[in-house]
């Protein structure tokens, strides 16, 4: 806050009317030794009618001399209320300069608490994303008799999505249909039969993404759309479609459901790779 500013004897009128006060003042003090001395005069001569001369002084004393003095005294009154008030406006500005002074400290610090937040917030998130990274490269499908890796990492997805086709086909051949007219039962069916074969892997992997997506979701962060993009740039598309066949499948993918649909997460998703066409519609349809 700025230092105080002293009050102005700017006031021209205050200026002006301290001089009267001060000349009225003085003239009364001159008629009141000048009438002294005629008093003086008075008494010393004995005159026939100095009580009546007396009396006419005692009037024109009060008259003039008391007046001239009551002018005075309301004169240095005036001025005297007016400093007051500009005493009370002064003290009222550095009033507002200083509330506006702790509204700007306030400011400051819900700026530094935001931040702080923020902060907090991107090294927690950036250390889950790269947990949820660790996960994804450490996956590897080995073949059954050999156990030579058949593909690592996001790779891995390639495979997951030919094995669920596999399984789909073989749900969807016991209601006599092709794959690409797979009904939903089947469809879910063959889904579960996949999971369970790959659990050990998957059930990490959606754990592990369901917790990241959760975290941003309960952040006090503003623009957490924003994060769940930046791990949505991260998938690959058959990672969304296992993604898609999850969110489809009521008792595993319920949950996870919930945040790709909250973030638009299959914004991306490769129709292409869709079984059937009419399970798009059957997913936008799922309560």
């Amino acid at each position: 806050m700025q230092g105080r500013v002293p009050l102005k004897e700017e006031n021209v009128m205050e200026k002006w009317l301290i001089g009267l006060a001060l000349l009225f003042a003085l003239l009364g003090f001159l008629l009141f030794i000048i009438i002294s001395i005629g008093v003086i005069n008075v008494l010393q001569h004995n005159m026939d009618d100095s009580a009546g001369y007396l009396g006419n002084i005692g009037s024109f004393i009060g008259g003039v001399v008391g007046a001239l003095w009551s002018l005075v005294s309301v004169l240095l009154f005036y001025v005297t209320l007016r400093l007051q008030q500009k005493e009370i406006t002064l003290q009222r500005h550095e009033l507002e300069m200083t509330r506006d002074e702790i509204r700007g400290q306030k400011e400051q610090m819900v700026l530094q608490n935001q931040t702080l937040v923020q902060q907090n917030f991107e090294n927690t998130f950036f250390h889950l994303l790269k947990l949820h990274n660790n996960l994804v490269r450490a996956l590897d499908l080995r073949d059954d008799q050999s156990r030579a890796v058949l593909a690592d990492g996001r790779a891995c997805f390639l495979m997951y999505y030919k094995r669920l086709e596999t399984y789909v086909v073989l749900s969807s051949q016991k209601t006599g249909l092709a794959i690409d007219k797979a009904d939903i039962d089947s469809t879910i069916g063959g889904y579960v039969q996949f999971f369970e074969s790959n659990r050990n892997n998957l059930e990490n992997y959606f754990r592990s993404l369901y917790q990241l997506f959760r975290f941003v979701d309960r952040s006090d962060v503003t623009i957490s759309s924003s994060y769940a993009q930046f791990i949505l740039a991260q998938l690959s598309s058959h990672e969304l479609i296992i993604l898609f066949y999850a969110g489809l499948n009521k008792t595993d993918g319920i949950k996870l459901k919930y945040y790709i649909e909250k973030f638009n997460l299959l914004q991306n998703l490769d129709t292409n790779l869709v079984f059937n066409q009419a399970h798009i519609q059957a997913y936008a349809n799922q309560n």
